[in-house]
């Protein structure tokens, strides 16, 4: 029970961080642009907390959400299965820099995240300095978790290259005996479907988030760039601001596509069932005909979701259109006084 309490807190503690953007900037005609900034930061980090959630109410209430189907590819006694085709016994963990990059890069971005709001949020603001703080620390619980999650979505793809592999070497020497061979290739295609279906909907979600941040970085810079003019002080705290973000949403598209290996993994899947094809034998024709028909049942493209990849992109574009229209005196203000910049 208590790993659901953390995912929970975590989850409404995003939310609290988000709603304290929100209010900071509710008197501010032009602070679209920063909240936009801050509700795709969180909903990028905290979007694997919530599909864990899932898994865990899934993983309650099996039979009411098949909705959540998806979210049986996050059990741990799917992960551990996947895992254990790896023999890491043996051969130690997969991928030593990968899983180096998955924890030191969302560490060293919720670092200068910190740096960034307790250094340039006022002193004497104690509420607003508390609150800053608790946005640190619960940007760094949720950057290393979504680290730690994308390594554990590059343990998976590669056992199922490991799978796939094997599972050929056992069809080769199994010809014939169809029964077998089946049995064994439908478990396989029931675990594939679900990482599949899991990765197809996080990415389609994942790269319109991504699209907006950096269509709000974009529309950040140029506000900030008309509204402080050539202060040099604060075109140096901007300058870090947007190298941060960039590096936020770098780290964030090049590490999940290193742990998919490509957007849709489907490769996987295809390069297995030309390796089968190629197999094929006219002295078990019918053998390898069931086979080629049993492994069609995994689901090809889907586009439910296409919708809402579409939607975000679309917001995304209509800000970046749309930036002339943010009015920028209050950033004009800070940019007229000196060591006052408040972000925050």
């Amino acid at each position: 029970m208590f790993a659901p309490f953390l995912l929970t807190l975590l989850l409404c503690l995003s939310v609290f961080c988000i709603m304290y953007v929100l209010l900071k900037l509710r008197n501010q005609q032009g602070g679209t642009t920063e909240l936009v900034l801050e509700i795709t930061y969180f909903l990028f980090i905290a979007s694997n907390s919530f599909a864990v959630l899932c898994c865990k109410f899934k993983c309650t209430f099996s039979d009411q959400l098949s909705l959540f189907g998806w979210a049986s590819m996050l059990n741990a006694r799917y992960i551990i299965k996947r895992a254990q085709l790896l023999d890491m016994q043996s051969s130690g963990l997969p991928g030593k820099f990968f899983l180096f990059l998955c924890i030191f890069w969302p560490l060293i971005n919720s670092c200068l995240r910190c740096v960034m709001f307790l250094t340039f949020t006022e002193p004497q603001e104690g509420v607003t300095y508390i609150r800053a703080l608790m946005t640190c620390i619960v940007g760094l619980l949720l950057m290393e978790t979504w680290g730690i999650f994308t390594y554990i979505l590059y343990i998976v793809r590669i056992s199922f290259q490991r799978h796939f592999s094997l599972l050929l070497s056992f069809v080769e020497e199994r010809e014939g005996q169809i029964d077998i061979c089946r049995g064994v290739l439908l478990e396989v295609i029931t675990d594939f479907a679900y990482f599949r279906r899991f990765t197809k909907a996080y990415i389609l979600i994942m790269l319109p988030v991504a699209f907006i941040g950096m269509a709000s970085n974009l529309s950040w810079g140029y506000l900030m760039d008309n509204g402080c003019g050539k202060n040099e002080e604060v075109a140096m705290v901007q300058t870090f601001i947007s190298a941060l973000a960039w590096s936020q949403i770098i780290m964030g598209v090049f590490l999940f596509m290193c742990a998919q290996g490509a957007v849709d993994i489907m490769y996987l899947w295809d390069n297995f069932f030309r390796d089968v094809i190629k197999l094929h034998s006219d002295l078990h024709d019918q053998f390898w005909h069931k086979m080629i028909r049993c492994m069609s049942l995994v689901p090809k493209n889907e586009t439910s979701l296409f919708l809402v990849s579409v939607i975000f992109s679309v917001i995304g574009v209509y800000m970046a259109l749309n930036i002339q229209n943010q009015d920028i005196s209050y950033l004009a203000r800070g940019c007229n006084v000196t060591n006052e910049t408040s972000y925050g």
